[in-house]
């Protein structure tokens, strides 16, 4: 082991000064190497919507070790989704990391709630007192237990203060320019309360000042924290009127002037990020129209000089049209004994989504319908049939229904990832009460991955005419 240690020490000066490796090994506590071979490596892209991108995907080996390799240009937030378990850590370019995985893969498995997850921070082997992550975890666990044993003390400013003092005096010299950021904002988290009359100042000095503050995790938390409510506090009771004309004018500057006041004239990063967070904040309430708010959202997109707000502005912007006709479709993978299908994959068809309940009984003549349109279709169509069901002998026995009768499309299980039924909005638990609508559900997906009909008509309800006008010549 210490032979090991030594090596990946060693091997970072070995790396490009992009490259990040991690090396790692995974078990269930009972020491059994999990079922599921693959997991991904994920990249938290942005803070205002927790969206996440693909980096890359990786395998265990028989005896659960792994061994990837990815670049990344500046410290990131990157998440190693299991499937029910989630490990995460912060990542900086050029080191290399071993990380032991030991969580309860088996008895997970067999719990399909929403709340089945079992997500923590990595833990990393080879982390020494001067490493990233070990510095954050140990900040965070002197503030927690200030915070816990001074419920009083902690509105005190000589209280807050003189701790303050001390973790300076532990932390000053501490880590990397990025930690030493990171701690700058926590700081002022345990200050924030005793600004509270004097907001201006407060975000002059860490915002206003510091426009890179919302690309960071500590800042954006300090950020989100310290402007919660603001648009529909302050912005939107003060001003409704204004910003009602600016809405419906389009009018961008007038929306940055109204949200934050600058005391530098050189605040625009701050005001795009406080008029980005009140859209999302407002985004599912009837303030204003969906269309009208996706309009100001694609202004800022085109117009901002700021590449990190642009994307921000993207992310809510599909976030807000969720499942909306013209957008991506929702990630999703499902697999059966013939294979996998991945919604990502290029089709070169038009792809039929049905979620369905395999107990209801109106599904069976929905599927021979379908069956005649996958036929009807053979080039222009792809049927897909994902049933959703929680006590799964009702899929089997829907199957053996159909065993005798070949369908000329696959039947799929959601295999219980709860991603699934949060992204297409589906329910995972059976009604006494109940209508069609509630139990299946259909999307026409276009060959390059976006919602065409959504939802579509159901088979026996028009489907084959509507997609007859939409591939006619």
């Amino acid at each position: 082991m210490i032979r090991l240690f030594q090596i990946l020490f060693i091997f970072p000066f070995l790396l490009n000064a992009s490259t990040i490796r991690l090396k790692g090994n995974v078990k269930d506590y009972t020491g059994v190497v999990p079922n599921q071979h693959f997991f991904s490596v994920d990249l938290v892209e942005e803070y205002f919507t927790d969206e996440r991108i693909l980096i890359t995907e990786a395998v265990l080996d028989e005896h659960g070790n792994f061994d990837v390799t990815f670049d990344l240009k500046k410290v990131g937030l990157v998440i190693l989704d299991f499937g029910k378990v989630e490990r995460s850590m912060f990542c900086v370019p050029g080191k290399s990391y071993f990380l032991k995985v030991r969580a309860p893969f088996l008895s997970l498995t067999q719990n399909h709630g929403y709340f089945a997850k079992d997500v923590r921070n990595a833990e990393i082997e080879n982390q020494g007192d001067q490493e990233l992550n070990f510095l954050i975890n140990k900040l965070d666990e002197k503030c927690s237990d200030f915070l816990f044993n001074n419920w009083e003390g902690r509105k005190s400013f000589p209280v807050v203060d003189q701790f303050i003092q001390k973790l300076d005096s532990s932390f000053s010299n501490l880590g990397s320019k990025y930690f030493q950021e990171h701690f700058y904002f926590k700081k002022g988290e345990l200050l924030m309360y005793f600004q509270r009359n004097e907001r201006s100042k407060f975000a002059l000095e860490y915002f206003e000042s510091k426009p890179k503050s919302i690309e960071m995790l500590q800042g954006y938390l300090l950020f989100d924290s310290f402007f919660k409510g603001h648009f529909n506090n302050d912005v939107l009771l003060q001003h409704e009127r204004e910003v009602a004309k600016a809405m419906f004018n389009r009018d961008i500057p007038k929306l940055l002037s109204l949200c934050y006041t600058s005391k530098t004239g050189n605040a625009r990063k701050i005001q795009e990020a406080l008029l980005l967070k009140g859209i999302r904040d407002i985004g599912h309430e009837n303030f204003f129209k969906k269309s009208v708010l996706t309009e100001v959202l694609q202004k800022i997109e085109d117009q901002t000089p700021f590449q990190y707000n642009a994307l921000v502005a993207r992310n809510i912007r599909v976030s807000l049209n969720h499942l909306e006709e013209g957008y991506p479709a929702p990630r999703l993978i499902v697999n059966n004994q013939n294979g996998v299908f991945d919604i990502q994959d290029d089709h070169n068809q038009y792809v039929y989504l049905c979620f369905f309940k395999s107990w209801d009984e109106t599904i069976v003549p929905e599927l021979k319908v379908m069956n005649y349109l996958q036929k009807r279709f053979e080039e222009e169509l792809k049927v897909v049939c994902i049933s959703t069901d929680v006590d799964t002998s009702y899929f089997k026995e829907l199957r053996a229904k159909f065993k005798s009768k070949e369908l000329e499309f696959e039947l799929y299980h959601y295999d219980f990832d709860i991603d699934i039924l949060l992204n297409y909005r589906i329910q995972d638990f059976r009604l006494d009460r109940y209508d069609e609508q509630t139990t299946q559900k259909y999307y026409l997906i276009s060959p390059s991955g976006k919602l065409v009909f959504s939802p579509a008509s159901r088979p026996s309800k028009g489907f084959e005419y509507d997609f007859r006008k939409l591939i006619a010549p």
